[in-house]
């Protein structure tokens, strides 16, 4: 079933439940303020009837009294029995119904309450105590209330008639009603079928009512910008991955067939060798920052985190940097190492250690005396890594994209690497939930700064 058959159901029904709550209680009041009117005519004939036995009004016998309530009790099915006061029935009206009986309990609870009401089948009846002048009655009045039901039932089917009439209506036009609200949604639907892989900049129309539809419109826009986004960047890599990929096989390859063209020495194929493997370990780190890239892009639940400290966790950074480029130099500046050794336990994995390496890599690298400082800080519940080259600096216009895979500056352009390197630090401090900060001045100096948080104290 379709949102609009849905909507327009509930709502008919909503609103039939609601019409029927209020045609019951409507005939539910009118039934009692019958039953009590009724009451009230029965009343009203029982003093009378009670006063003429008690001879309140002079001269009526017995005879005289059945004459009158013959042709002035209010209903034709009313009746009326009187007892005297020692509970003895003297005057029964019509005389072919018989009387009902009258227990002494019952005589004692009329005498003490006035009045009490009673069902008689579909008849309803009244018990009346009459203290008169000179006697005392009880009367007994019942009667039918044909002309109070018929009105009930003509207003029961007033009522009915009146529900279904109205949920009708409610459907139909709750139909076309739902149609109007739905129609925005129908258009957003419309909109997003033309939007393909080939398409991404198209937007939806967003209203100025700042309405739901309004929201959902430009929530969906916002997503297509990451989309866009992210499709951009997908092909950059693609493209970036296959030209890093590229130029290192056909090198290999142009050296393989240049050696194959002709004998040589063995001396000149062990520099053939030499340059060849030089490439494919530049493929080796290549396909090693990819593999490490694509681990760094999963989510942060996926990845196994475990308590390590972050000062020997550095070191060990430092350590595996200086065995692979021995000309390096890493200086620790300062560092600040609290009393707490807990203070110093991030929860993190080997990932971390490789963002360390890629960030005095870098600083040495493009450093002009192939140094860098670093500093270790804990305070605060966070634990902060500085590291400073005094080197070649970053472009203000390539800061914007310098997290980008394969991106590299301008002016680092004549030095070796694939572009990998910031881009997979930064996605691995995000998992690790943490910070990672750049300060630059072109060709002056560049500052990095990790702030990572510590593990909590259970």
């Amino acid at each position: 079933m379709q949102i609009r058959e849905r909507l327009t159901l509930r709502f008919s029904l909503i609103v039939t439940v609601i019409l029927v709550l209020f045609s019951l209680a409507i005939y539910y009041i009118f039934s009692v303020y019958r039953e009590d009117r009724f009451y009230d005519d029965l009343y009203a004939d029982g003093l009378t009837e009670g006063r003429m036995y008690s001879k309140d009004v002079k001269e009526i016998d017995t005879t005289m009294l059945r004459i009158i309530d013959k042709n002035t009790l209010f209903t034709p099915e009313t009746g009326v029995d009187v007892y005297s006061d020692s509970g003895k029935l003297v005057y029964r009206y019509p005389l072919e119904v018989p009387a009902p009986p009258l227990s002494e309990n019952l005589f004692i609870k009329i005498k003490s309450s006035n009045q009490i009401r009673e069902k008689d089948g579909k008849n309803e009846a009244l018990w009346i105590y009459y203290k008169g002048k000179l006697e005392n009655a009880i009367v007994y009045i019942y009667g039918y209330d044909a002309v109070g039901y018929d009105k009930l039932r003509f207003l029961a089917e007033i009522l009915s008639i009146g529900c279904f009439v109205a949920f009708f209506i409610t459907f139909i036009s709750g139909y076309f009603y739902s149609r109007q609200i739905l129609l925005p949604i129908n258009n957003i639907i419309k909109n997003v079928r033309d939007i393909t892989a080939s398409n991404l900049d198209l937007r939806l129309k967003v209203g100025k009512n700042n309405d739901e539809i309004d929201r959902l419109a430009l929530t969906f826009n916002q997503m297509l910008n990451g989309l866009e986004e992210a499709f951009e960047m997908k092909k950059d890599f693609i493209s970036n991955a296959s030209h890093e990929l590229r130029t290192p096989l056909g090198i290999l390859m142009v050296q393989i067939e240049v050696a194959l063209l002709s004998d040589r020495t063995s001396v000149e194929y062990k520099k053939v060798l030499a340059s060849m493997l030089d490439d494919i370990k530049r493929l080796r780190l290549l396909m090693n920052g990819l593999l490490e890239l694509t681990e760094a892009s999963m989510s942060p639940e996926s990845l196994k985190l475990y308590p390590i400290r972050i000062d020997e966790l550095l070191w060990q950074a430092k350590g595996d940097l200086l065995n692979q480029h021995p000309n390096y130099k890493v200086i620790e500046r300062y560092t600040i190492i609290p009393e707490n050794q807990k203070k110093l336990i991030i929860h993190g994995n080997e990932l971390l250690c490789s963002a360390l390496i890629n960030i005095m890599n870098n600083g040495c690298k493009y450093s002009h005396d192939n140094q860098v400082y670093i500093s270790l800080e804990a305070k605060n519940d966070v634990v902060t890594i500085t590291c400073t080259d005094m080197g070649i600096g970053i472009q203000e216009d390539d800061m914007k994209k310098i997290f980008q895979p394969f991106y590299r500056g301008e002016n680092a352009k004549s030095f070796s690497g694939n572009g990998l390197g910031l881009a997979l630090t930064q996605k691995i401090i995000e998992l690790h939930k943490g910070v990672l900060e750049i300060d630059t001045k072109l060709n002056e100096y560049t500052r990095v700064t990790v702030i990572l948080p510590i593990q909590k104290e259970d």
